[in-house]
Protein backbone atom coordinates (compact mmCIF):
# COMPACT_ATOMS: atom_id res chain seq x y z
CA UNK A 1 0.00 0.00 0.00
CA UNK A 2 1.21 2.99 -0.85
CA UNK A 3 2.71 5.71 2.40
CA UNK A 4 -0.38 8.27 1.64
CA UNK A 5 -3.02 6.20 2.18
CA UNK A 6 -2.00 5.52 5.91
CA UNK A 7 -2.07 9.50 6.86
CA UNK A 8 -4.92 10.35 7.76
CA UNK A 9 -5.75 6.67 9.58
CA UNK A 10 -2.36 7.47 11.45
CA UNK A 11 -3.85 10.70 12.97
CA UNK A 12 -5.64 8.96 15.97
CA UNK A 13 -2.16 7.19 16.77
CA UNK A 14 -0.55 10.39 16.71
CA UNK A 15 -3.10 12.16 18.93
CA UNK A 16 -2.92 9.86 21.15
CA UNK A 17 0.53 9.45 20.99
CA UNK A 18 1.35 13.67 21.85
CA UNK A 19 -1.74 13.57 24.09
CA UNK A 20 0.35 10.63 26.08
CA UNK A 21 3.70 12.86 25.58
CA UNK A 22 1.70 15.51 27.57
CA UNK A 23 0.32 13.62 30.15
CA UNK A 24 4.37 12.34 30.55
CA UNK A 25 5.68 15.97 31.02
CA UNK A 26 3.21 16.65 33.46
CA UNK A 27 4.20 13.60 35.74
CA UNK A 28 7.71 14.31 35.29
CA UNK A 29 7.37 18.17 35.56
CA UNK A 30 10.82 18.12 37.74
CA UNK A 31 12.38 15.73 35.50
CA UNK A 32 12.05 17.19 32.51
CA UNK A 33 15.95 16.39 31.25
CA UNK A 34 14.12 12.63 31.27
CA UNK A 35 11.61 13.88 29.12
CA UNK A 36 13.77 16.08 26.61
CA UNK A 37 16.27 13.57 26.06
CA UNK A 38 13.34 10.39 25.44
CA UNK A 39 11.44 13.25 22.69
CA UNK A 40 15.18 13.74 21.25
CA UNK A 41 15.63 9.94 20.73
CA UNK A 42 12.17 9.52 19.23
CA UNK A 43 12.48 12.28 17.05
CA UNK A 44 15.75 11.09 15.58
CA UNK A 45 14.65 7.79 15.14
CA UNK A 46 11.56 9.77 12.92
CA UNK A 47 14.30 11.10 11.32
CA UNK A 48 16.54 7.90 10.07
CA UNK A 49 12.81 6.02 9.02
CA UNK A 50 12.10 9.03 7.05
CA UNK A 51 15.75 9.35 5.61
CA UNK A 52 15.39 5.45 4.63
CA UNK A 53 11.66 5.88 3.08
CA UNK A 54 12.72 9.13 0.94
CA UNK A 55 15.64 6.81 -0.89
CA UNK A 56 12.62 5.00 -1.86
CA UNK A 57 10.40 7.76 -3.28
CA UNK A 58 13.79 9.30 -4.96
CA UNK A 59 12.49 7.83 -8.61
CA UNK A 60 9.65 5.82 -10.22
CA UNK A 61 12.19 2.93 -10.64
CA UNK A 62 13.34 2.90 -7.03
CA UNK A 63 9.55 2.16 -5.67
CA UNK A 64 8.92 -0.50 -7.64
CA UNK A 65 12.12 -1.93 -7.08
CA UNK A 66 11.58 -1.93 -3.51
CA UNK A 67 7.82 -2.94 -4.35
CA UNK A 68 9.54 -6.19 -6.24
CA UNK A 69 11.91 -7.05 -3.86
CA UNK A 70 9.33 -7.49 -1.16
CA UNK A 71 6.52 -8.85 -3.42
CA UNK A 72 8.32 -10.11 -6.33
CA UNK A 73 4.95 -11.39 -8.19
CA UNK A 74 3.22 -7.95 -8.54
CA UNK A 75 2.64 -8.02 -12.14
CA UNK A 76 1.47 -4.08 -11.76
CA UNK A 77 4.73 -3.07 -10.23
CA UNK A 78 6.61 -5.35 -13.10
CA UNK A 79 4.22 -4.00 -15.61
CA UNK A 80 5.19 -0.41 -14.26
CA UNK A 81 9.26 -0.95 -14.08
CA UNK A 82 9.47 -2.17 -17.44
CA UNK A 83 7.39 0.53 -19.02
CA UNK A 84 10.44 2.72 -17.04
CA UNK A 85 13.32 0.54 -17.87
CA UNK A 86 12.08 0.56 -21.59
CA UNK A 87 11.56 4.30 -21.28
CA UNK A 88 15.18 4.12 -20.32
CA UNK A 89 16.61 2.01 -23.16
CA UNK A 90 17.31 -0.48 -20.97
CA UNK A 91 15.30 -2.97 -23.21
CA UNK A 92 16.17 -6.41 -21.97
CA UNK A 93 15.30 -5.42 -18.58
CA UNK A 94 12.05 -3.98 -19.83
CA UNK A 95 11.03 -7.31 -21.98
CA UNK A 96 12.14 -9.18 -18.70
CA UNK A 97 10.15 -7.57 -16.68
CA UNK A 98 6.94 -7.59 -19.02
CA UNK A 99 7.33 -11.38 -19.85
CA UNK A 100 7.10 -12.31 -16.16
CA UNK A 101 4.20 -9.78 -15.92
CA UNK A 102 2.18 -11.53 -18.58
CA UNK A 103 3.09 -15.11 -17.59
CA UNK A 104 1.46 -13.96 -14.27
CA UNK A 105 -1.31 -12.56 -15.73
CA UNK A 106 -1.75 -13.35 -19.17
CA UNK A 107 -4.81 -11.48 -20.27
CA UNK A 108 -2.55 -8.53 -19.12
CA UNK A 109 -3.13 -5.46 -22.33
CA UNK A 110 -0.89 -3.07 -20.70
CA UNK A 111 2.21 -5.20 -20.54
CA UNK A 112 1.32 -6.40 -23.92
CA UNK A 113 0.74 -3.08 -25.15
CA UNK A 114 4.56 -2.10 -23.50
CA UNK A 115 6.40 -5.16 -23.81
CA UNK A 116 5.30 -3.97 -27.56
CA UNK A 117 6.93 -0.79 -27.28
CA UNK A 118 10.14 -2.15 -26.24
CA UNK A 119 9.97 -5.20 -28.76
CA UNK A 120 9.62 -2.39 -31.29
CA UNK A 121 11.84 0.13 -29.84
CA UNK A 122 15.12 -2.07 -29.89
CA UNK A 123 14.09 -3.22 -33.97
CA UNK A 124 11.78 -6.72 -32.64
CA UNK A 125 9.12 -5.22 -35.22
CA UNK A 126 7.41 -9.14 -35.85
CA UNK A 127 7.79 -9.37 -31.93
CA UNK A 128 6.49 -5.89 -31.28
CA UNK A 129 3.48 -6.91 -33.75
CA UNK A 130 2.19 -9.94 -31.90
CA UNK A 131 1.72 -7.84 -28.59
CA UNK A 132 0.43 -5.39 -30.08
CA UNK A 133 -2.10 -7.78 -31.60
CA UNK A 134 -2.59 -9.40 -28.19
CA UNK A 135 -3.00 -6.15 -26.10
CA UNK A 136 -6.02 -5.39 -28.47
CA UNK A 137 -7.18 -8.62 -28.35
CA UNK A 138 -7.38 -8.08 -24.67
CA UNK A 139 -8.51 -4.60 -24.66
CA UNK A 140 -9.78 -3.52 -27.99
CA UNK A 141 -10.36 0.25 -26.76
CA UNK A 142 -6.94 0.60 -25.77
CA UNK A 143 -6.03 2.99 -28.18
CA UNK A 144 -2.47 3.20 -27.29
CA UNK A 145 -1.88 0.14 -28.58
CA UNK A 146 -3.65 0.80 -31.84
CA UNK A 147 -1.55 4.01 -32.35
CA UNK A 148 1.60 2.05 -31.81
CA UNK A 149 0.37 -0.75 -34.23
CA UNK A 150 -0.32 2.02 -36.86
CA UNK A 151 3.35 3.21 -36.49
CA UNK A 152 4.79 0.16 -36.85
CA UNK A 153 2.44 -0.26 -39.58
CA UNK A 154 3.56 2.85 -41.51
CA UNK A 155 7.67 1.91 -40.52
CA UNK A 156 6.98 -1.29 -42.48
CA UNK A 157 5.64 0.94 -45.33
CA UNK A 158 1.68 -1.00 -45.22
CA UNK A 159 0.42 2.52 -45.12
CA UNK A 160 -3.47 0.97 -45.67
CA UNK A 161 -2.94 -1.03 -42.75
CA UNK A 162 -1.67 2.08 -40.91
CA UNK A 163 -4.42 4.52 -42.10
CA UNK A 164 -6.64 1.75 -40.82
CA UNK A 165 -5.39 1.90 -37.73
CA UNK A 166 -5.15 5.51 -36.91
CA UNK A 167 -9.17 5.53 -38.29
CA UNK A 168 -9.26 3.21 -34.86
CA UNK A 169 -7.59 5.55 -32.94
CA UNK A 170 -9.38 8.28 -33.76
CA UNK A 171 -13.01 6.37 -33.51
CA UNK A 172 -11.81 5.94 -29.66
CA UNK A 173 -9.90 9.38 -29.47
CA UNK A 174 -11.92 12.09 -31.74
CA UNK A 175 -9.78 15.08 -30.56
CA UNK A 176 -6.42 13.09 -30.31
CA UNK A 177 -4.09 15.49 -32.30
CA UNK A 178 -1.12 13.75 -32.93
CA UNK A 179 -3.31 10.60 -34.21
CA UNK A 180 -4.52 13.34 -37.05
CA UNK A 181 -0.73 14.54 -37.79
CA UNK A 182 0.25 11.20 -38.39
CA UNK A 183 -2.59 9.82 -40.25
CA UNK A 184 -1.68 13.14 -42.27
CA UNK A 185 1.90 11.85 -43.02
CA UNK A 186 0.87 8.26 -43.69
CA UNK A 187 -1.93 9.70 -46.48
CA UNK A 188 0.98 12.14 -47.73
CA UNK A 189 3.27 9.25 -48.14
CA UNK A 190 0.22 7.30 -50.11
CA UNK A 191 0.02 10.38 -52.18
CA UNK A 192 -2.96 11.44 -50.62
CA UNK A 193 -1.74 14.82 -50.52
CA UNK A 194 -5.47 16.77 -50.38
CA UNK A 195 -6.55 14.37 -47.39
CA UNK A 196 -3.09 14.99 -45.97
CA UNK A 197 -3.77 18.60 -45.63
CA UNK A 198 -7.44 18.13 -44.23
CA UNK A 199 -5.67 16.18 -41.16
CA UNK A 200 -3.01 18.31 -40.76
CA UNK A 201 -5.93 21.51 -40.61
CA UNK A 202 -7.87 18.62 -38.52
CA UNK A 203 -4.55 18.77 -35.98
CA UNK A 204 -3.87 22.41 -35.85
CA UNK A 205 -7.52 22.96 -34.67
CA UNK A 206 -7.48 20.94 -31.94
CA UNK A 207 -3.48 21.94 -31.28
CA UNK A 208 -2.73 25.19 -33.07
CA UNK A 209 0.47 25.27 -30.94
CA UNK A 210 2.09 22.70 -32.23
CA UNK A 211 5.09 23.59 -34.49
CA UNK A 212 5.21 20.24 -36.41
CA UNK A 213 1.49 20.40 -37.88
CA UNK A 214 2.25 23.70 -39.58
CA UNK A 215 5.41 22.37 -40.98
CA UNK A 216 3.97 19.43 -42.30
CA UNK A 217 0.97 21.13 -43.53
CA UNK A 218 3.46 22.84 -45.33
CA UNK A 219 5.67 20.48 -46.47
CA UNK A 220 1.96 18.86 -48.23
CA UNK A 221 0.99 22.53 -49.87
CA UNK A 222 4.84 22.34 -51.71
CA UNK A 223 3.45 19.38 -53.75
CA UNK A 224 0.08 21.19 -54.82
CA UNK A 225 2.91 23.98 -55.89
CA UNK A 226 1.23 26.38 -53.58
CA UNK A 227 4.59 27.44 -51.98
CA UNK A 228 3.12 30.88 -51.23
CA UNK A 229 0.88 28.80 -48.18
CA UNK A 230 2.95 26.80 -47.65
CA UNK A 231 6.18 29.52 -46.41
CA UNK A 232 3.04 31.17 -44.58
CA UNK A 233 2.67 27.20 -42.88
CA UNK A 234 7.08 26.72 -41.77
CA UNK A 235 6.97 30.23 -40.99
CA UNK A 236 4.21 29.85 -38.38
CA UNK A 237 6.17 26.45 -37.39
CA UNK A 238 9.64 28.55 -37.07
CA UNK A 239 7.68 31.60 -34.78
CA UNK A 240 6.40 28.51 -32.69
CA UNK A 241 9.88 27.01 -32.67
CA UNK A 242 12.66 28.90 -33.62
CA UNK A 243 15.29 26.15 -33.63
CA UNK A 244 12.96 24.05 -36.04
CA UNK A 245 15.71 23.39 -38.75
CA UNK A 246 13.31 21.27 -40.75
CA UNK A 247 11.02 24.09 -41.25
CA UNK A 248 13.90 26.33 -42.56
CA UNK A 249 15.17 23.97 -44.97
CA UNK A 250 11.87 23.49 -46.53
CA UNK A 251 11.07 27.07 -46.47
CA UNK A 252 14.47 27.40 -48.42
CA UNK A 253 13.10 24.69 -50.51
CA UNK A 254 9.80 26.65 -51.35
CA UNK A 255 11.58 30.35 -51.89
CA UNK A 256 13.76 28.77 -54.47
CA UNK A 257 10.49 27.24 -56.18
CA UNK A 258 9.56 30.60 -56.17
CA UNK A 259 12.74 31.69 -57.47
CA UNK A 260 13.88 33.88 -54.00
CA UNK A 261 17.19 32.96 -54.49
CA UNK A 262 18.36 34.78 -51.52
CA UNK A 263 15.62 34.21 -48.72
CA UNK A 264 16.15 30.51 -49.99
CA UNK A 265 20.11 30.45 -49.36
CA UNK A 266 19.37 32.39 -45.92
CA UNK A 267 17.09 29.58 -44.69
CA UNK A 268 19.49 26.93 -46.18
CA UNK A 269 22.10 28.72 -43.81
CA UNK A 270 19.79 28.88 -40.80
CA UNK A 271 19.44 25.07 -40.76
CA UNK A 272 22.63 24.45 -41.33
CA UNK A 273 23.29 26.45 -38.12
CA UNK A 274 20.76 24.65 -36.47
CA UNK A 275 21.59 21.02 -37.34
CA UNK A 276 24.58 21.10 -38.63
CA UNK A 277 25.11 17.40 -38.90
CA UNK A 278 22.27 17.20 -41.18
CA UNK A 279 23.04 16.90 -44.91
CA UNK A 280 19.74 17.91 -46.22
CA UNK A 281 19.89 21.62 -46.17
CA UNK A 282 23.73 21.27 -47.89
CA UNK A 283 22.72 18.98 -50.52
CA UNK A 284 19.61 21.60 -51.28
CA UNK A 285 22.03 24.64 -51.03
CA UNK A 286 24.39 22.90 -52.98
CA UNK A 287 22.13 22.70 -55.85
CA UNK A 288 21.04 25.85 -55.67
CA UNK A 289 24.83 26.85 -56.24
CA UNK A 290 24.93 24.73 -58.74
CA UNK A 291 21.74 26.75 -60.36
CA UNK A 292 23.78 30.09 -60.04
CA UNK A 293 26.70 29.24 -61.72
CA UNK A 294 29.07 28.84 -58.18
CA UNK A 295 30.38 25.46 -58.81
CA UNK A 296 33.26 25.72 -55.85
CA UNK A 297 30.38 26.24 -52.89
CA UNK A 298 28.41 23.80 -54.86
CA UNK A 299 31.30 21.44 -54.72
CA UNK A 300 31.72 21.98 -51.30
CA UNK A 301 28.36 21.73 -50.19
CA UNK A 302 28.20 18.09 -51.97
CA UNK A 303 31.22 17.48 -50.30
CA UNK A 304 29.96 18.10 -47.13
CA UNK A 305 26.51 16.26 -47.32
CA UNK A 306 28.27 13.45 -49.16
CA UNK A 307 30.48 12.89 -46.02
CA UNK A 308 27.58 13.05 -43.51
CA UNK A 309 25.97 10.21 -45.45
CA UNK A 310 24.09 11.36 -47.93
CA UNK A 311 24.51 9.23 -51.38
CA UNK A 312 22.72 11.18 -53.62
CA UNK A 313 25.10 14.21 -53.02
CA UNK A 314 27.81 11.75 -53.31
CA UNK A 315 26.80 10.73 -57.00
CA UNK A 316 26.15 14.42 -57.66
CA UNK A 317 29.85 15.60 -56.06
CA UNK A 318 31.30 12.53 -58.10
CA UNK A 319 29.30 13.50 -61.27
CA UNK A 320 29.59 17.52 -61.34
CA UNK A 321 33.34 18.14 -59.12
CA UNK A 322 35.51 15.43 -59.52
Amino acid sequence: MADRYAYIPSFGIYAVLVLGLVELARYFSKKEMYVYLFLGIYALGLLVVTMQQVKVWESSLSLWDKVLKHNPKTVVALNNRGSIYSQKGKYALAINDLSMAVRLKPDYSSAFYNRGEAYSKSGQFDLAMSDYNRAIHFEADLHQAWFARASLFEKLQQLDKAIENYNEVLRLRPNYADAYVNRGVTKGKANNIVGAIADFDKAIELSPSTASSYSNRGYAKTFLKQYTDAIADFTKAIELNPKFANAHNNRGLAYKSLTDYTKAIADFDKAIALSPMAFDAYFNRALLFSELGDTPKACSDLLKAAQLGSPQAQKEYDKRCR
